[in-house]
């Protein structure tokens, strides 16, 4: 997912305005290892979702399910060689989950026919207006058998970088991170610390560094190797002219 704009550490973009809640922008914490590095943070508790299996499907019938009573969100269960199942889902427990970044790319426990299944949420549909989720796709676990999903990239000390101590511009190209691993070491996020950004450097992702057990899903290597972080000097700051006045005094003096 492409990060849209470019925000200084305090999340306020080049023409002042102040970031607001987007899910699509990287979220920030403070701690202070010593290098640039990625911390990996495991999910240390399987969370369980209540579930009951879904006799309809169809757009209709799944339309009345959200608008009941027992505010109910559709879903469905797959994977492993076996048959999909509709399931039924708490709804606020979704929305909530979803608000806290705990939904997509989580293991989940469910009790389906009476038996204990771990579920992965593989993808969820929202409403284009609200934002409430509105579907559910689970795929079965088996935790002798390697996952792939995307998991959150969550920046931290951007504001003690010399990038952001210098007035620069910190852009943030991507705000998630797919992995393929076991489901026992499935991160809940990677945390990338920026304390030593520099002005003009470019963090990839291959400097990402990996915990045993945790690969990234694609090919990545000298030609497959794009940019996560950048740091340069905004258009028109006064580095950037005292720059510029040089360069051009210098061709004066050349010709």
């Amino acid at each position: 997912m492409q990060f849209p704009g470019e925000y200084d550490a305090n999340g306020v973009s080049p023409s002042g305005k102040a970031r607001g809640f987007d899910p699509r922008i990287p979220r920030f914490e403070s701690w202070h290892p010593s290098s640039l590095t990625a911390m990996v943070i495991k999910m240390s508790i399987v969370s369980t979702l209540t579930s009951s299996i879904r006799e309809t499907k169809g757009t209709i019938a799944c339309r009345k399910i959200r608008k009941g009573e027992t505010q109910q969100t559709p879903g469905i269960l797959y994977g492993d060689g076996q048959d999909s199942i509709m399931l039924n889902l708490p709804s606020k427990e979704l929305d909530l989950l979803h608000a806290k970044h705990k939904l997509t790319g989580h293991l989940f426990e469910l009790t389906v026919n009476k038996k204990k299944q771990i579920a992965l949420v593989k993808a969820i549909q929202t409403h284009f207006i609200q934002g409430n989720v509105i579907h559910v796709d689970l795929q079965r676990v088996d935790k002798n058998h390697k996952i792939t999903t995307k998991v959150p990239l969550v920046y931290a000390n951007a504001d003690e970088s010399p990038a952001s101590k210098k007035k620069g511009q910190i852009t943030y190209a991507i705000t998630e991170l797919e992995i393929t691993c076991l489901p026992n070491d499935l991160p809940d996020h990677i945390t990338v610390d920026l304390a030593g950004l520099e002005i003009d450097q470019i963090i990839h992702r291959a400097d990402l560094k990996l915990p045993k057990g945790v690969d990234f899903a694609v090919l990545t290597d000298e030609q497959h190797n794009p940019a996560v972080v950048t740091a340069h000097m905004p258009k028109g700051s006064a580095e950037n002219s005292t720059e510029d006045a040089a360069t051009s005094q210098d061709e004066a003096n050349a010709e």
